[in-house]
């Protein structure tokens, strides 16, 4: 079995968190490249970090909106996701 390492997230619905979570999801499907991840940087590849795949999201919330919404929002209002990774995204992002 694979590792999994669990990423909690407070305001998990937020503009920032959800863009994340997103970009993360979008890595995943493979729509979307590691450009801009310092981790991928060759002074960190010697702490073997956790990968991508291996992060898994939730969180909480106290507004009543779902994270997929908070997603789709951002894309819509602020044009910061586009309709593939948003798309790709979308199942990872129900589970969190």
């Amino acid at each position: 079995m694979k590792r999994k390492v669990g990423v909690w997230v407070a305001g998990a619905c937020g503009g920032v968190s959800s863009c994340a979570i997103t970009g993360v999801e979008a890595l995943k499907a493979g729509v979307i490249g590691p450009t801009g991840l310092v981790s991928e940087m060759a002074e960190f590849r010697s702490l073997q970090l956790c990968g991508v795949d291996e992060l898994v999201f939730g969180g909480h919330e106290v507004r009543p909106v779902d994270l997929v919404s908070s997603a789709a929002e951002c894309g819509r209002k602020d044009g910061v996701l586009s309709r593939e990774i948003l798309d790709a995204a979308r199942e990872g992002l129900a589970r969190a």
